[in-house]
């Protein structure tokens, strides 16, 4: 698992950018961790990023529309939504 330490960091030399302009198709990165100087957090997060290529008018890809995800807070939406469904559960009983 990689790790991203600076605001000022440049993604476009990094491996898994170049990975994901290669592949030409939406999908997830590895999960990574992100420091927590530059989240603004006090813990580092843990993040998987989602990726669409751009292309130019040739059709090359040429850049990347990117979305990150918390892993940390895709998992308390999903708890928060298993105990609302519990609850209803519950109360239907």
């Amino acid at each position: 698992m990689s790790r991203i330490y600076s605001t000022y960091h440049s993604f476009f030399s990094d491996v898994w950018f170049q990975e994901q302009l290669k592949k030409d198709r939406q999908d997830w990165t590895k999960p990574y961790f992100e420091s927590r100087l530059f989240a603004g957090n006090d813990e580092p997060r843990v993040l998987k990023t989602f990726t669409v290529p751009i292309h130019n008018h040739e059709g090359r890809p040429v850049a990347l529309l990117c979305s990150d995800l918390s892993l940390g807070d895709m998992r308390a939406g999903i708890m928060k939504e298993l105990e609302q469904v519990h609850e209803q559960d519950e109360k239907g009983k």
